[in-house]
């Protein structure tokens, strides 16, 4: 009797058990999968309510629409956000949008009073920004500033013109350059009437007047007194006749030293002695060593290919004047190569290739910074010998001004 009722009891607990093993597994498979949906749809709410706040926060129209992601509400009845506050059982902290943006608003301007500008030429990219008048404009005074800069890259996009011939001015690149906001036509007509004033050196170009005396030297500039003083000191007979005259007689001596203070003078002419007594020695040691080199290593007579030296031949001086004087562009080079027994002296196809080079150079060489520097130092060394020159004369006819005829 015990034995079947413990057989009855083990089998009810076993249905039992298989009972309750179905019921959990539908429940964990149900519970598992309402987790699933609700996951689910936390992420879809999520990534739509984001989307919209990234669109509703940079939208032009909106600028000033302040999304409050903390509150999950927005300012303006338009636009009303939720955003959860829970993904997954975690709570999600967001910083305060608000508070993020009002900072932002008190360092830096608003995006509406904002200007954008390029890098690269200083100046506005929003098209919709209405340029200033061209007469007081910050963008005429700097076009103006360039073309009186003679080391500027705009001269290489002006070239040659006349008053009434601009062909060769490139108009677009200045404009998109120094003035992208302005109409093409209407710059076009500014900046031939620029050029017309910077041809005849009128209006802006037109030259200063000299008020007051000149400062001795500056970072910029040097006065005229300081090229003639300096020119007397690295001359060597001219700076011997300085040596024996004293501090006044040298002030004395031109209107350009009498500009200044004795008391000044007697300064500047002490410094000019000694620096020019360094360079003059320097010089001469440059000078020493050269002529030993020249001594050491000879120089050939010609080339490898049998030629002379271009460069220290006189065809190389002769063809400058043929290519300046126009001779060249109007003969081929076959031709001029047979009007000078120089130029013979050279095979056809290297003499053809120093035409050509010759006449690049020429056309180029106003727009090199090199070669105009090159240019005005020679410039300045021309009128510093002029200026010697007239110092010299001067001294002359007082030295025999102050000699008696009996």
């Amino acid at each position: 009797m015990l034995s079947r009722y413990g057989i009855g009891q083990a089998r009810a607990s076993s249905s039992s058990s298989a009972a309750f093993s179905r019921w959990s597994t539908r429940s964990n498979l149900s519970t598992f999968s309402s987790l699933q949906q609700r996951q689910s749809t936390a992420i879809t709410r999520t990534g739509t309510a984001f989307t919209e706040y990234q669109q509703n926060s940079f939208d032009e129209d909106d600028d000033d629409e302040v999304v409050s992601v903390c509150s999950g509400t927005s300012e303006s009845s338009d636009h009303d956000i939720t955003l959860p506050t829970h993904f997954l059982g975690t709570r999600v902290h967001r910083p305060a949008v608000a508070e993020m943006q009002r900072a932002s608003e008190a360092t830096n301007p608003t995006r509406q009073n904002q200007l954008v500008v390029d890098p690269t030429t200083r100046t506005p990219l929003d098209d919709d920004r209405p340029p200033s008048p061209w007469k007081n404009s910050s963008t005429k005074q700097k076009i103006i500033k360039e073309l009186k800069d003679a080391t500027s890259d705009i001269h290489l996009q002006i070239g040659r013109y006349t008053t009434e011939d601009f062909s060769d001015v490139n108009f677009k690149h200045i404009r998109s350059t120094y003035a992208p906001r302005y109409k093409h036509n209407l710059f076009r007509e500014n900046l031939k009437r620029i050029l017309r004033h910077l041809l005849n050196s009128t209006g802006p170009f037109k030259a200063d007047e000299d008020e007051g005396i000149d400062p001795w030297t500056s970072k910029k500039k040097r006065s005229k007194a300081w090229h003639l003083l300096y020119e007397l000191r690295m001359n060597k007979e001219t700076n011997n006749d300085l040596n024996n005259m004293t501090v006044e007689q040298i002030w004395e001596s031109n209107s350009l030293f009498k500009q200044y203070p004795l008391q000044d003078f007697k300064k500047y002419s002490k410094d000019m002695e000694k620096s020019t007594a360094k360079q003059r020695a320097a010089i001469e040691q440059e000078e020493k060593d050269f002529e030993k080199q020249c001594n050491d290593i000879p120089h050939n007579e010609v080339t490898d290919r049998g030629e002379p030296f271009w460069y220290i031949h006189p065809a190389k001086s002769l063809l400058m004047e043929d290519v300046e004087s126009g001779l060249a562009y109007e003969i081929k080079p076959v031709a001029l190569r047979d009007t000078k027994e120089e130029y013979q002296q050279f095979k056809l196809k290297t003499f053809r290739k120093h035409v050509d080079q010759e006449k690049e150079r020429q056309r180029a060489a106003p727009y090199w910074r090199h070669k105009r520097n090159i240019a005005a130092r020679q410039k300045i060394e021309e009128e510093r010998s002029e200026m010697r020159r007239q110092w010299t004369v001067d001294q002359m006819g007082e030295i025999f001004g102050s000699i008696k005829v009996n």
